[in-house]
């Protein structure tokens, strides 16, 4: 990755397992020869995950200009979109109910 570059935009999926220093020094500069939007995708499960620590700073630019950055969905979300998907969350959230892997 050191030395790619990203023209029109720089997609990190899921980007909680990213650690911060890795985007630092691989991706941020992928991003930075053209200004190439970096897009954040995943599962905030802590605070300090990248996606978190993007998410507070990208809520911190809207608040000085108001203009969005920041886009959730959840699961129910999600599974009104794909039935299929809700029926594999259903699943599992039912396996786990009951203990099993």
């Amino acid at each position: 990755m050191v030395g790619a570059t990203a023209d029109l935009r720089l997609i990190i999926n899921e980007a909680q397992d990213i650690l911060p220093s890795m985007d630092a020094k691989n991706f941020a500069p992928m991003a930075a020869s053209r200004a190439a939007t970096r897009i954040s995708c995943g599962t905030v499960w802590t605070s300090t995950t990248l996606l978190a620590q993007m998410t507070r700073a990208c809520r911190i630019s809207e608040q000085v200009d108001g203009m969005q950055r920041v886009f959730f969905s959840t699961a129910e979300d999600m599974c009104k979109e794909n039935p299929r998907y809700g029926k594999f969350v259903d699943e599992l959230v039912s396996r786990l109910g009951r203990g099993l892997p």
